[in-house]
């Protein structure tokens, strides 16, 4: 399962950024970004649903975590956010609920890398 985010061009881009509302949009949603991670625990898991189906990702693709990263890399090298992945996969469960399950939200890569190919 994967999802696109459509991709904006660069005139789209730089509109945006060049609006009085880019740096209000920014702080709007990087606060956004910052509740996010406290509600996600040291798992930083979040639930995602697409057609009826739940599934865990990384913070980075909980959307106000998203959006401030790309806006970051925009302000900073245009061509670096162009570059940002359009797709996405879930977390396998067994490698979430490994991670939910641990103290400090992190396990070892070598026991979980065969979940990962």
């Amino acid at each position: 399962m994967s999802t696109s985010h459509p991709r904006k061009s660069r005139a789209q881009v730089d509109s945006i950024s060049r609006s009085g509302n880019a740096l209000q949009a920014y702080a709007l949603e990087a606060v956004y970004g910052l509740v996010s991670q406290q509600i996600s625990g040291v798992a930083q898991l979040v639930t995602n649903e697409r057609r009826g189906v739940s599934s865990e990702v990384g913070m980075s693709i909980a959307p106000s975590i998203w959006l401030v990263n790309f806006a970051l890399l925009y302000t900073l090298n245009p061509a670096v956010a162009a570059d940002m992945p359009a797709k996405w996969a879930p977390i396998p469960s067994t490698v979430a609920d490994a991670i939910v399950d641990s103290p400090t939200g992190q396990v070892p890569y070598s026991h979980n890398a065969s979940a990962l190919h």
